[in-house]
């Protein structure tokens, strides 16, 4: 027995050796030693066979994803383009018509949670401990500089 992952499929290869070695007659204990697979997991493959007939699994439950990964990346392109768009702009540029929710919860599963512009620099005033643009900045020192003419009258 070995310590392989739990809940991990079998190659279909090895599930139609463990057949065939069922059928030739040979036990599920030293099928598990010469496969390097465990007791009960030999068992179960020939459970299943003896079944259904076949070795394939059965169609898995639940319902399939509205979004493909081409449409992921459509998405993401939309994003890098313009950051600013709301989610209403973003559904009405995408190729499959998908619901608001839909594209919000495509978004946090690829991690943007916000699509804002990225923040300008800021020059800090060394006078002042509050943040202020150039533009900002070279009209203060006007003023100052008024002010002080104003005050040398």
């Amino acid at each position: 027995m070995n310590s392989k992952l739990k809940g991990v499929e079998l190659p279909f290869e090895l599930k139609e050796r463990i057949i065939g070695m069922r059928l030739a007659g040979v036990q599920n204990m030293k099928i598990a030693m010469m496969l390097n697979v465990s007791e009960s997991t030999a068992s179960k493959v020939w459970k299943r066979y003896k079944d259904r007939g076949t070795t394939s699994n059965a169609k898995q439950n639940g319902r399939p994803k509205k979004l493909t990964d081409r449409d992921n990346r459509s998405l993401l392109h939309i994003i890098r383009r313009n950051r600013r768009f709301n989610l209403m702009e973003i559904k009405s540029q995408m190729v499959s018509s998908v619901s608001i929710c839909t594209v919000r919860r495509a978004l946090h599963e690829m991690g943007i949670f916000n699509r804002i512009a990225p923040k300008k620099a800021i020059f800090i005033i060394e006078t002042y401990f509050f943040k202020t643009t150039m533009g900002q900045r070279e009209k203060k020192l006007e003023f100052r500089r008024m002010e002080k003419g104003d005050m040398d009258r």
